[in-house]
């Protein structure tokens, strides 16, 4: 279990290192300076392609990442790290390395085992390597896992004699495919849990066949003795962890990077970024002519019925639904939508209706698709307005639509509405066309 004192540690480590830069000064807000557009999707572009998202609203900026996209980028630095266990004069030991830390030793329990008849054993780790240690993102935080190498990975036993210990007079133990897995859960402000906990997984066997140490025994023993490892490592890969949400932090124009807020909620970490009150993105309209991509409709290509707006389903004219057998006039019709792309978001689009100005969107828990009455106005952070267009594999001009504030994909119900509540293999397949 992981003690009040190593959470504080892990805590002050954090913080430390997300006020420190690469070059280990102290970092300084920027001189004040208005952040335009194609700063803004250039930091957005950079931090998308680590597997994150980015979003600017008021006075900060907010970055999101999985967990699983945090541990990719710490996984490099995890390649060089090492743990070896050994014995040496009767006592056993743990050398490990993380990252660029120096190595350290740390000594061990020895395991003891006193079986039924003549034998009361001494049981040591003889040699064993780690063939790799790999973080990977888990809903409650991180897992770390290390793998031993199998050829020669063994435990010495000895046995004792008229008061004294001697090798050679029992056989070693053999640890097939062995692994430790530390199970590494945060609470939402980022600390350790005390949930965190240790995992053995292998096979045992003495190389005579007189098996005679159960294979629980030896699982619950090894874990409880690298316990106490794993906490004395653990704050060099939770500094890892910090050290690449610091650099992609640092993507961010103009921001307070030492006033960084971060919080962990459902094995996603949100990084939440002052900036320089001056330097906040300007609103620029979601209608700017510069991403003007023109009308087009789009069209359910299994029913072969258009999307439109002004359904009067459900007793509301506000949403959206497949029901049009044709488009009228292009130029003004519940069926056509002006198309504007969204700078540095691959695919990244709003809708607006040409009848009346209305967005489409997606606002309340049903997920339902609207164009919501009267005129909403639209932000450039508002979510709720931006989609992304999908290609279909091998169709041209067949999109899937996705929603940007749920992820969700678009999919037509049965009678017709459109509902951003599918996974991409689910959605429904729309035939964009442009007039």
């Amino acid at each position: 279990m992981f003690t009040q004192s190593s959470k504080r540690a892990v805590a002050a480590a954090f913080a430390l290192s997300m006020s420190v830069g690469a070059t280990g000064e102290l970092l300084q807000p920027q001189a004040a300076q208005a952040i335009t557009p194609a700063q803004q999707a250039q930091a957005i572009q950079a931090i998308q392609r680590a597997g994150c998202g980015l979003g600017f609203q008021g006075t900060n900026a907010t970055i999101t990442c999985s967990t699983q996209a945090v541990a990719n980028l710490a996984q490099q630095q995890l390649n060089t790290s090492y743990l070896k266990l050994y014995n040496s004069r009767g006592k056993s030991y743990a050398r490990y390395k993380i990252g660029a830390t120096t190595e350290q030793t740390k000594n061990i329990p020895n395991i003891y085992y006193d079986p039924s008849g003549p034998f009361n054993l001494k049981i040591m780790p003889d040699d064993l390597n780690s063939r790799s240690i790999q973080l990977t993102g888990t809903r409650d935080g991180f897992r770390l896992t290390t793998a031993f190498e199998s050829a020669g990975t063994e435990f010495q036993v000895e046995d004792k004699w008229f008061g004294s210990w001697k090798d050679n007079a029992f056989p070693d133990l053999h640890w097939n495919n062995g692994q430790v897995t530390a199970n590494l859960s945060l609470n939402r402000d980022m600390t350790l849990s005390n949930a965190s906990n240790i995992g053995v997984n292998g096979q045992w066997s003495i190389r005579s066949g007189f098996d005679v140490i159960p294979d629980n025994y030896m699982n619950r023993k090894v874990s409880e003795n690298l316990n106490g490892v794993f906490q004395s490592y653990l704050p060099s890969i939770n500094a890892l962890i910090t050290q690449q949400l610091t650099s992609l932090a640092s993507r961010v124009p103009d921001a307070r990077l030492q006033n960084t807020r971060f919080s962990f909620s459902n094995g996603n970490i949100s990084a939440t970024i002052p900036l320089n009150s001056s330097s906040t993105p300007s609103e620029r309209a979601c209608n700017d002519a510069e991403n003007a991509m023109g009308i087009w409709s789009f069209k359910d290509m299994a029913r072969n019925k258009y999307a439109r707006g002004g359904v009067t389903a459900e007793g509301r004219n506000d949403v959206v639904g497949a029901v049009a057998t044709s488009v009228s006039n292009p130029n003004r019709a519940w069926e056509t939508f002006k198309l504007y792309s969204i700078p540095g978001v691959e695919g990244g689009r709003r809708l607006q209706n040409t009848i009346d100005g209305r967005w489409l969107e997606t606002v309340n828990a049903t997920n339902t698709l609207l164009l919501h009455g009267p005129v909403r106005t639209c932000s450039t952070t508002n979510k709720d307005m931006q989609w992304r267009v999908v290609n279909v594999p091998g169709q041209r001009g067949v999109y899937k639509l996705q929603n940007l504030r749920t992820n969700k994909f678009v999919k037509v119900t049965g009678n017709g509405l459109l509902k951003a509540n599918a996974s991409e293999s689910q959605a429904t397949a729309f035939g964009w066309n442009r007039y």
